[in-house]
């Protein structure tokens, strides 16, 4: 049997995505920076940065985080996003997925055999 992985208060693993971005302009001074700010943002899991490969991991909750918010965290230390094509394409996956699980956090179903309620 498998232990439970233990997650952050608050955080829904419904809802738990994985993100690994490479970085432009990183230096060891402007990791621990980034990593203490974006480990601040309610609704973040786990974070880091390996600064041999310049690549940021972080895992959130994409019901009240999403990957903007943490590319302007990014910028604000004087760091970029890398512009190789496949960091680009995964930024450009990442917002659409984070805008599906916000969606559907939100969503409440219900049954399609019942009227629906007078106004």
């Amino acid at each position: 049997m498998t232990a439970k992985k233990q997650h952050r208060t608050g955080i829904n693993e419904a809802n738990l995505v994985h993100r690994h971005l490479r970085l432009v302009g990183l230096d060891s001074g402007k990791a621990e920076l980034i990593v203490s700010t974006i480990d601040k943002i309610a609704g973040i899991d786990r974070v880091s940065i390996n600064e041999d490969r310049c690549v940021l991991d972080v895992s959130y909750d994409a019901a009240y985080v999403n990957i903007s918010q943490i590319e302007d965290i990014i910028e604000q230390y004087q760091c970029n996003i890398s512009h190789d094509w496949w960091t680009q394409f995964k930024e450009g996956w990442y917002k659409f997925v984070d805008s599906n699980v916000k969606s559907n956090a939100a969503y409440h179903p219900s049954c399609c055999n019942k009227p629906p309620k007078p106004k």
